[in-house]
């Protein structure tokens, strides 16, 4: 597990990286800083190019308060970073889904200073590294997330431009360059960690009109719908990912880790440790 970037206790934006090993079953910091600290929910991806494992970074705001367009790249086995061309536009708290064949992310809404909250979406070409527009969001929408659920781009909750949380949902069809209505969440959530996780789309956490939340939502192909279990306490701000078959909630407003085990549908908080430090708004891959 990756996490990068995000925000410390003071929301000062970091630069550096922590990577838990199920081998030595510890966080450990093998990388070297980012060539900008990106804080603010910056968007990042796990692809294979060229034979190379790189992990993928864009946008987010860094120490001075500058939202970003710049992206870079790791390059895992030399632990090298390289920057890339930049997006088209500077984005904070967007969401992105590595789609098709591998050669292609999407990032989809986000926020800035000039324009508010973006319904725009660009897609990176992994072997050019240049960015084009594609179709718009139906909702502009920020502090949302993205999953690739059935070969689309599944753009979920977040907040408008009038800073009202979000219950919708949509997704893309990159075959036909559209966006169409999905099904929408039972509760409005912001700042929240979604993974998908043998098939299904959880929803962990998050923030709804001041008040944060340990409720959970999973979507089974056709609804959403409450999980009878919810995270042990209040949680946003944080990320999810797919970890072995698990939902793994981390980051955020809590340092510990909480795992969800679909099969016994059961959470714990002992088989991985917790974050080294704090980490509000952080982007995690898996690889």
């Amino acid at each position: 597990i990756f996490v990068i970037g995000g925000n410390d206790d003071d929301e000062r934006s970091l630069d550096n990286a922590e990577v838990y090993s199920s081998e030595t079953g510890n966080w450990t910091s093998p990388f070297p800083q980012m060539s900008t600290k990106r804080g603010f929910q910056p968007a990042a991806f796990y692809a294979e190019v060229d034979g190379e494992q790189r992990i993928y970074v864009c946008g987010g705001k860094d120490d001075y308060s500058n939202t970003l367009s710049s992206c870079e790249y790791l390059d895992v086995a030399t632990k090298t970073w390289y920057v890339i061309n930049p997006m088209k536009t500077p984005r904070i708290a967007a969401a992105g889904v590595l789609i098709g064949d591998g050669n292609n992310f999407v990032i989809c809404g986000g926020f800035n200073d000039d324009d508010g909250a973006l319904s725009s979406c660009e897609k990176l070409d992994l072997t050019t590294h240049e960015f084009s527009d594609i179709a718009s969001m139906l909702t502009a929408r920020s502090r949302h997330a993205a999953v690739l659920y059935h070969d689309k781009v599944v753009a979920i909750g977040g907040i408008d431009d009038e800073y009202d949380s979000l219950s919708s949902c949509e997704e893309y069809n990159e075959n036909t360059d559209t966006w169409t209505e999905f099904p929408s969440l039972n509760k409005e959530r912001s700042d929240f960690g979604t993974a998908v996780v043998l098939d299904k789309i959880y929803v962990a956490g998050g923030y709804n009109y001041g008040s944060v939340l340990s409720s959970v939502e999973v979507f089974d192909g056709s609804v959403w719908s409450m999980l009878d279990s919810s995270l042990s306490v209040l949680r946003n701000e944080c990320a999810a990912v797919c970890f072995n078959d698990t939902l793994v909630v981390l980051g955020g407003t809590r340092h510990f880790v909480e795992i969800y085990d679909p099969v016994t549908d059961s959470w714990s908080t002992d088989s991985i440790p917790s974050l080294p430090s704090t980490r509000l708004w952080p982007a995690a891959v898996c690889f």
